[in-house]
Formats: C-alpha cells, sequence, structure tokens
C-alpha cells in the first residue's frame, strides 16, 4: 500500500513542526502496537506524512540507478555513444535521479527534533493494511546514532523495515 515513517520521541507532548516544514510534512500520533512496542513506554509515536503517506518522503535504494539504467537503455536505442550516454544522466536534474533514502526535508526534520527532545527514534515500514490496526512486523533495530552521523550518512542509507534512534551525541 504505502510507506510511513515514525518519529517516536520521549514524553506525551506533541512534537512541533517547524513553521517552515509545516507545508511540507504533518505529524499524525498513532496506536499501533508494532509500533509502540519499539520504544519505551513513556514515549510518544507520531506518522510523518506528506499527502497522507510517507512514499515521498523515502526512496528505495535501487529506484535511482533502475531509473538510470532505463534512461541509458532508452539512449542506446537512439543510436547514442557509450560517452554521451553517460554525460547525459550525470547531467540530469537531481529531481529526476534523486538520492535513495531518506528525502528532505525529513533529516533537517530529524535535526529539530533531536535538537528538542534529546533522541527521537526513526522507524519506516511499509504497510499493506490498516496503518493502525497492522501488527506483527518487526523491522531491523539498527541500534543508536549520533545527530552528526545520521546528518552525513544515516539519511541517504536509511532503509524500509528499519528503526534506528538518533541521538545529540554519540551512544
Amino acid at each position: 500500500m504505502c510507506f510511513f515513517l515514525v518519529f517516536s520521541v520521549p514524553g506525551r507532548e506533541k512534537p512541533e513542526v517547524p513553521p517552515h516544514l509545516e507545508r511540507c510534512v504533518h505529524l499524525v500520533r498513532t496506536k499501533n502496537r508494532a509500533i509502540l512496542r519499539l520504544s519505551p513506554e513513556e514515549w510518544s509515536s507520531y506518522f510523518v506524512t506528506s499527502g497522507g503517506c510517507s512514499c515521498a518522503l523515502y526512496r528505495p535504494g535501487q529506484t535511482a540507478k533502475k531509473e538510470g539504467n532505463r534512461l541509458a537503455e532508452k539512449y542506446r536505442k537512439k543510436g547514442w555513444s557509450e560517452a554521451k550516454i553517460h554525460r547525459a544522466i550525470r547531467n540530469r536534474p537531481n529531481r529526476e535521479l534523486a538520492r535513495s533514502g531518506l528525502q528532505p526535508p525529513i533529516p533537517e526534520l530529524v535535526a529539530e527534533m533531536t535538537s528538542a527532545h534529546g533522541r527521537v527514534r526513526v522507524t519506516l515500514h511499509w504497510f499493506s493494511g490498516n496503518v493502525e490496526e497492522e501488527d506483527g512486523f518487526e523491522p531491523t533495530d539498527c541500534g543508536q546514532s549520533s545527530l552528526e552521523r545520521f546528518a552525513w550518512e544515516g539519511a541517504g542509507t536509511f532503509r524500509s523495515e528499519t528503526t534506528l534512534v538518533v541521538a545529540k551525541a554519540a551512544p
């Protein structure tokens, strides 16, 4: 059905989305049991959505590579040289061959939430049914990462069916 990104934070108060991101992302509290089991009981969890789900906020790892391969095949059929194909694919706008992983503005939002709450659990799951009722899934726990490391490499390497705590400082 759709990807859903979840942020879990310490406390019961709903986290604030910075004003400049309010048009891009929305936080909706969840009571999904599988999600709630991932964090301590005193934490609260929120779906992070854009347009009703999180599909626009995450790009699977092979999407850009597949798109590049599709374009290369298209250009070969037109009789283009390999050098010309390489240049054409390399010079395409980023929107065409976006990087994989969590998409903007999610890394910025993780940084904002981590600064405000000290840590945030980021979870991504492909829901195939009702997002509040689907149970029994267990995302791979990737442990904890510092905000600095997450900002440097984590957002681009984050994958579906994983969960990770991002903290202000290294564990």
